[in-house]
C-alpha cells in the first residue's frame, strides 16, 4: 500500500517530500517520472480481496482477468462495497476487464481462430458461453462485450494471441467497437 502512495506522490509533482515506513523522499527532490500533463492514471488488476481493497483505495481503474458473467457481477458488487468503505463514490474507479479475444467474419473462421488463438484447447466453447473468453463472429462478440458493459464494465483490455490477424483487428475497429453502447450514451 505504501508503494502505491509513493507512486501517487511521485506523479503529483508536489515536491513536498514523502515519508513512510519503507520509503522516504526528501522535500524539494523532483518527482520522477512526472506525467506530461495532469495526473498519471493508476490501474490495479486482480480478483482477490486484498488487491480489490487496494484498488478501491488507490486506483483510478480496477482490472479483473477473464471473469465469467456470473463472477463479474459478484466481484463488481464486492468491489463497489470496498470502494464505499474506502470513501470512494460509485463510478469513481473505472472497472475494466482483461479478456482473451478473437473475432472473425464466419463461424468457420471462428473455429480456425480458436485453433490458432487458443492452440486447440478443449472447452473453448464453454469458456465463451460463460463469458470468460470473448470470441465469435462480429455479432456474437459485440453481444458478449455489450453484456459486460450493460452489467457495469467501463472498458476492456482485449488479449489477442499471435499471429495477430489483420482481418480480426479490422473487424474489431470497424464493426465491433462502433456498435457498442456505453452507459449514458445508449
Amino acid at each position: 500500500a505504501e508503494a502505491l502512495e509513493l507512486l501517487r506522490y511521485c506523479w503529483s509533482g508536489a515536491g513536498s517530500g514523502f515519508s513512510g515506513r519503507y520509503y522516504t523522499v526528501a522535500p524539494g527532490l523532483p518527482s520522477v517520472p512526472s506525467p506530461t500533463s495532469g495526473t498519471m492514471p493508476l490501474l490495479i488488476g486482480g480478483n482477490g480481496a486484498r488487491v480489490m481493497r487496494l484498488a478501491a483505495r488507490y486506483a483510478d481503474m480496477w482490472n479483473m482477468y477473464a471473469p465469467t458473467y456470473e463472477s463479474f457481477r459478484r466481484l463488481n458488487q464486492r468491489f463497489a462495497t470496498y470502494c464505499a468503505e474506502a470513501g470512494r463514490k460509485p463510478g469513481e474507479v473505472a472497472v475494466t476487464l482483461h479478456m482473451p479475444f478473437s473475432v472473425a467474419r464466419s463461424r468457420a473462421q471462428v473455429r480456425e481462430r480458436w485453433r490458432a488463438d487458443f492452440r486447440g484447447a478443449a472447452g473453448i466453447a464453454e469458456l465463451v458461453a460463460s463469458g470468460a473468453v470473448m470470441s465469435g463472429t462480429v455479432e456474437e462478440v459485440t453481444g458478449q462485450l455489450q453484456r459486460y458493459l450493460d452489467d457495469g464494465a467501463d472498458g476492456f483490455i482485449l488479449g489477442y494471441e499471435p499471429p495477430f490477424p489483420e482481418s480480426g483487428l479490422s473487424l474489431l475497429a470497424r464493426e465491433v467497437l462502433p456498435a457498442l453502447r456505453v452507459r449514458g450514451n445508449a
